[in-house]
């Protein structure tokens, strides 16, 4: 695969955007719906690195370890916030995160928040509060709950971003995206186990599909993207979903698009096309496996 970083994150948020349109489709319980999601990648890539002979044990790191655990409680937090409230909020509430990512980055990386990059948060940000106007934020309690657990998760994610961005070199993509998902795939297989009986047909080939397009494949063009560039420019393309999930909400569930919508995607996609990376950060070659 040979993509610029940026095109490669966009795309991932494209794919991304459909997260919630397969968790309000699928209709089981959140740790079912969790362990399709990690259990599907981990599985295919852990196939995958066997068959290349790569010590999976050996490199599986304490901060790997720290990283996996994170992602299994995310992707939980942001699965129980989908059941109180809408797509719309939801993704909305998931991508305070870069807030996150840009404060842990400044304290545990020491990256440097330029001016350009400080303008692009405040456009994003005042899109975003022009969507809200739009929805009765706090008017009912599911909504409350659910924009809480989806700000748990992004505040998790966030941290988790950065730690990976610290620790990663030394791996490539396809590594880190098997590691991320491993530990939450065994939390979560039980319950799988013991819901197979009764889902129905459709239901499990809609949720094997969610895991490879959502957890395998969309994380891959993610991962691509995210070892080319600093974490802050990476989390902010990022943001392209928000504009998606709302679009996929109003395609394929009917909801309607209002001046709100069409104005604060405007202030979310117009400044992250001057987002991007002057030097390229040097790292491994891209898909290639380091056996040690």
């Amino acid at each position: 695969m040979n993509l610029n970083p940026s095109v490669s994150i966009i795309i991932a948020t494209i794919i991304w955007g459909l997260s919630g349109v397969f968790v309000k489709s699928i209709a089981l319980p959140s740790t079912v719906v969790a362990a399709f999601r990690l259990g599907i990648p981990a599985f295919v890539l852990g196939g995958y690195l066997l068959y290349k002979r790569y010590p999976i044990i050996e490199n599986f790191s304490r901060f790997l370890v720290i990283v996996s655990l994170l992602n299994a409680i995310r992707l939980f937090l942001f699965l129980k916030g989908l059941e109180y409230t809408t797509i719309t909020l939801s993704v909305l509430m998931n991508y305070t995160s870069p807030v996150f990512v840009l404060l842990f980055s400044v304290l545990l990386l020491r990256e440097k928040i330029t001016l350009r990059l400080i303008l692009v948060l405040l456009s994003i940000f005042v899109g975003i509060g022009i969507l809200f106007l739009g929805h009765e934020f706090f008017a009912t309690s599911g909504n409350l709950v659910g924009c809480l657990l989806m700000l748990g998760g992004s505040i998790i994610y966030a941290f988790s971003i950065v730690l990976l961005k610290k620790h990663s070199k030394g791996y490539g993509y396809l590594e880190l995206l098997f590691y991320q998902n491993i530990l939450g795939a065994l939390i979560y297989l039980p319950f799988l186990l013991m819901a197979v009986p009764m889902i129905p047909g459709p239901t499990f080939g809609l949720s094997i599909v969610y895991g490879l397009t959502i957890g395998l494949i969309g994380f891959m063009f993610y991962f691509y993207g995210f070892n080319r560039m600093n974490v802050s420019v990476s989390s902010l393309l990022t943001y392209f979903e928000v504009v998606t999930g709302i679009l996929f909400g109003v395609l394929l569930f009917h909801e309607t698009i209002t001046w709100r919508i069409v104005v604060g995607a405007i202030f979310i996609i117009a400044p992250l096309f001057f987002v991007h990376e002057r030097k390229p950060i040097a790292i491994q070659k891209a898909g290639s496996l380091k056996i040690r």
